[in-house]
This record gives C-alpha cells, structure tokens and sequence, in this order.
C-alpha cells in the first residue's frame, strides 16, 4: 500500500500539489514559472495599448513585463531567489493597483498568487531533495 495519494485520487491535488519527489517538485515550480510568464505577456500587452490610448497603464509597465519575464526564466532554472521575487512584486503591484484605483480581481489575485506560492514551494523542495538525494556510486573496473 502507497503512504502517498495519487493526485488522481486527491481533489485538492491542484491546489496543493505534493512536492515530496524531485520531480513532483520541479513540476510544482512550473506552475509558478508558468504563472509569471502569463503576467509577463498580459502586463506587456496592456503596456503596448497604452501606446494606443488605451489607459490601463503606462508604458513603464514594459519594466515589469521585462522583470517578470526573467522571474518566470528564473523559476524555470529553479532559482528560490527568483520565486520569492515573483512573489512579492506580484503582490506589491496587486496591492498598489488595489489602493491607486479601488478595483482589483480577487479571484485572479487569488489564482495567481497561489501558483506563485506553489513556484515558491516547488524551487525550495527541489533544492531540498536535491540535497537529500544520494549521489550514484560509480564503480571503477
């Protein structure tokens, strides 16, 4: 009998993926990277219709888009440095952008800071476990 669940067999797998495997950990990270790539892009289109007249933001905007194109990067070479990054300029604009105008969406607010709570677990296990795990032994002939 296994003493871990299979994700098929656990519902809240998707919100709180295991990272007690390397790999189960590195996907985990993913999601994070994921995350702030779709920040990336999303910050960077709003950006660029500002050049348009379309005022959702300025074009300082292409700042963040750039930052959090390397923290998705970083996230992806499994860097913990770049996942709390992440993290905290993700909530720092959230929270900016909730107090300059009032309005925020909470559920992708939610959404998004959970995956990127997830890059954070996944980079800080997989460097745990990596450090766990035993070197292969090679033999010499």
């Amino acid at each position: 009998m296994q003493n871990t669940p299979s994700a098929s067999k656990n519902p809240m797998s998707g919100f709180w993926p295991a990272v007690n495997t390397l790999e189960a950990a590195k996907s985990t990270a993913k999601l994070g990277g994921v995350t702030a790539a779709i920040v990336a892009v999303v910050t960077a289109i709003v950006a660029i219709l500002s050049l348009f007249g379309v005022e959702f933001a300025s074009i300082w905007a292409l700042i963040d888009a750039g930052l959090f194109a390397l923290i998705s990067f970083g996230i992806y070479k499994m860097s913990r440095i770049a996942a709390v990054l992440g993290l905290l300029l993700y909530l720092w604009g959230q929270i900016t952008q909730m107090l300059s105008t009032g309005s925020m969406n909470y559920i992708l607010f939610l959404l998004f800071t959970l995956y990127l709570v997830h890059g954070v677990r996944g980079t800080f296990a997989y460097h745990k476990l990596k450090k766990e795990a035993p070197e292969p032994v090679i033999e010499e002939a």
